[in-house]
C-alpha cells in the first residue's frame, strides 16, 4: 500500500506509509511496486526525480553504548534498544532497495522535524524523524538541492494543508523548516548501516531477539 504527495512543479513526490509484506517482499513484489510506481510518475510529470519519504528516528547514543557491551537480552534497556534496533532494521530494508538518508556532516542522520498539526502548535507534538530519498536511477549529491526540497515538504504539503485553520501556522512551520536547513549544512546522501550498527543486529539475533525486531 501507498499514499503520495506529488507537486508537479517540484518534480518530487512525498511517501506516506508505504508498505509491502515480509512475504511479498521475499517473493519480489517490492521491486515491481516500485517499477509500477515508476511508470505512473512518469505519465504525471516526465520530469519527476524521486520520493522522499521519511522514517522513525533512531537513538544512535544508545546503540553505539549498547554496542560497547555487546549486551541486549535481560537488561533493563532491553525493550528500548529492540526498539531501535527494529528501526534500524526497517531503514536498512530501504536502503536495500537503493534509499539514502539525509546525513549531517558527522555521518548521522540529520534532525529532521515533522510539526505538530493542532492550534496549540506544541513542540512537545513534534517528532523527530529521518528523512530519506528514493530515486529510480539514484541520485548524485550535487542534483540534490535540500532547500528546494525542504521547501517541499514544508510549504508545499504542512503549510498549505493546515495553514487555512491554525492560526499562525505558517510561520511555526518556517521557523522548523530553517532550523531541519540549518542542520543540514555540509548534508550528504548516504547509508546509515555501519559495521558497528551491523554487529549489533546480529547480536540480537544471536540473543534470540529475532521476533522483536520483525518488520
Amino acid at each position: 500500500m501507498a499514499y503520495f504527495d506529488m507537486h508537479v512543479d517540484r518534480h518530487w513526490c512525498y511517501g506516506y506509509n508505504m508498505g509491502v509484506k515480509a512475504s511479498g517482499r521475499q517473493e519480489g513484489q517490492a521491486e515491481k511496486f516500485l517499477e509500477k510506481l515508476e511508470k505512473k510518475f512518469r505519465c504525471i510529470d516526465p520530469d519527476y526525480k524521486g520520493i522522499l519519504f521519511d522514517v522513525e528516528s533512531i537513538n544512535f547514543e544508545l546503540l553505539a553504548e549498547v554496542a560497547k557491551r555487546q549486551k541486549i537480552a535481560g537488561l533493563p534497556d532491553e525493550e528500548e534498544v529492540c526498539s531501535n534496533l527494529r528501526n534500524l532494521r526497517r531503514l536498512v530494508l530501504y536502503e536495500h532497495y537503493g534509499a539514502l538518508a539525509l546525513l549531517g556532516a558527522n555521518g548521522r542522520p540529520v534532525p529532521y522535524r515533522q510539526p505538530a498539526f493542532d492550534e496549540k502548535i506544541n513542540p512537545a507534538d513534534e517528532r523527530e524523524l529521518i528523512l530519506m530519498v528514493w530515486s529510480p536511477k539514484g541520485i548524485k549529491q550535487e542534483n540534490f538541492d535540500l532547500k528546494e526540497v525542504l521547501d517541499f515538504i514544508y510549504d508545499d504539503i504542512y503549510v498549505d494543508t493546515y495553514d487555512d485553520d491554525i492560526p499562525g501556522y505558517r510561520q511555526y512551520v518556517t521557523s522548523i523548516k530553517n532550523q531541519v536547513y540549518a542542520a543540514g549544512n555540509g548534508f550528504q546522501l548516504g547509508k546509515v548501516l555501519n559495521r558497528e550498527m551491523r554487529h549489533l543486529l546480529y547480536c540480537a539475533k544471536k540473543e534470540g531477539l529475532t521476533e522483536k525486531l520483525d518488520l
